[in-house]
């Protein structure tokens, strides 16, 4: 017999377990705090391997963000329009709008592919956004002597609140901020050089310290922001990986690995679950084993790979008709190898008489159809037990005795053979 022929076995070991100790080698193994964020640092700095899911929170912002500034470009026009005699406010509005407007369904296409590309996503907003901050520090050119003065301390305080605005949508992306905010940056500071009247020393210097602490604070708030997003996708990723391992761990204590039937462990489980569930009931279990008749004997002659063919074969029959047992009122509910050579098959019945020795023969004719094995012909013999439990029933465990007697008797009697408990039906196929 081979190593995978022995259903696996389980004593005090189980799932949680396993998972216990695969959390422990996960934990010896984590990096340090200072390994992460230089991993962090060299992912955040490295403009050809931009994380999709940054790029996808950067498009996915960029609508309400557009729509917002469009809506204060035209509060904007609406102040300045009015001292102006010229088609200048109006020419700087619709230019505005047309750069936003391309920009806005840009973005909306991008959603589309940019996982294809994402860093050339990114880049490709972020001159989108050196155009809109460019737009906005164009507003400081219609900002002179013939505008009132509350007019133009609106103005400048709107462009002066813009950058910080841009944060949450922006700063996710360091170059797409600057291209944003540094065109307005400087734009003030020429203003407040070259326009203002009075106190121009004093307004470059408070301009150039605003400046440099909006742009300091912004790109520190962007790096957290993109730590967060990308440890809450590793979270993700870990608990997708976590539930995998769970399902898997949950396959190797309750499936046998070479037929993918239950082991011995789920169906005494299944089986002492059950029975308890029936003591009230009207109904009962009813116990079908199997045992291959000379199986030793085809892993000595066609060798261990026939064996294992065999044993997937009669797994993949059992299954099968198993399933047909609705027809004999009888509900199929496990179906297991228990080790070796030996299944057995769990049924739900009515306690009133059902024929349950017409679907051990069926399992036998079906079981003892020919097959090839490593490419010779053969003819599966296997012993069958039955056996139905009464109402009173202890345990599981004396069904399978009775069903254990009954199944060598049948071997004693030749094999191939189905008998129940008690002996009062055979079915015979040889």
């Amino acid at each position: 017999m081979r190593a995978t022929d022995v259903a696996p076995f389980y004593s005090d070991t189980d799932a949680g377990d396993y998972l216990a100790v695969w959390r422990v080698g996960k934990a010896l193994a984590k990096p340090s705090t200072a390994e992460k964020h230089l991993e962090m640092r060299q992912l955040l700095s490295t403009s050809e391997k931009v994380p999709p899911q940054l790029v996808a929170e950067l498009l996915g912002g960029s609508t309400r963000t557009l729509l917002a500034s469009n809506l204060v470009a035209l509060l904007i026009y609406s102040i300045v329009s009015p001292h102006v005699q010229t088609l200048v406010p109006l020419a700087w509005f619709i230019g505005f709008t047309l750069v936003n407007l391309s920009r806005l369904l840009w973005a909306r296409l991008e959603l589309v592919r940019f996982h294809q590309h994402p860093a050339r996503s990114a880049n490709l907003y972020a001159a989108g956004a050196l155009l809109g901050g460019c737009s906005w520090a164009a507003v400081l050119g219609l900002l002179g002597p013939h505008i009132p003065s509350q007019s133009s301390l609106l103005v400048l305080f709107v462009l002066v609140c813009l950058p910080p605005a841009a944060l949450p949508s922006n700063a996710i992306h360091s170059p797409t901020y600057l291209a944003f905010s540094l065109p307005i940056f400087v734009g003030l500071q020429w203003w407040t050089y070259f326009v203002s009247t009075e106190l121009r020393v004093e307004f470059s210097l408070l301009a150039l310290i605003y400046s440099a602490l909006v742009i300091l604070s912004g790109l520190r708030y962007g790096n957290s922001l993109r730590e967060n997003i990308l440890r809450n996708q590793e979270n993700q990723n870990l608990l997708r990986e976590v539930r995998g391992m769970n399902e898997r761990l949950m396959q190797y204590a309750y499936r046998d690995p070479l037929t993918e039937l239950s082991n011995r462990r789920r169906f005494d489980e299944q089986a002492a679950r059950l029975l308890e569930q029936m003591r009230d009931s009207d109904r009962e279990l009813a116990l079908i084993l199997i045992d291959i008749d000379d199986f030793k004997r085809v892993n000595d002659t066609l060798g261990h790979d026939a064996g294992d063919q065999l044993l997937r074969h009669i797994a993949e029959r059992i299954g099968s008709v198993s399933r047909q047992s609705e027809l004999l009122a009888l509900e199929h509910l496990e179906a297991a190898r228990l080790g070796g050579d030996e299944f057995v098959v769990l049924y739900q019945a009515p306690s009133e008489n059902v024929d349950l020795a017409a679907l051990a023969r069926r399992l036998l004719e079906s079981v003892s159809q020919p097959l090839l094995l490593e490419g010779h012909r053969y003819t599966p013999r296997v012993s069958i037990g039955a056996v139905q439990g009464a109402a009173h029933t202890p345990d599981i465990r004396s069904l399978m005795r009775d069903a254990d007697k009954a199944m060598y008797q049948a071997k004693q009697e030749g094999g191939n053979r189905v008998m129940m408990h008690p002996p009062d039906r055979v079915a015979n196929a040889g």
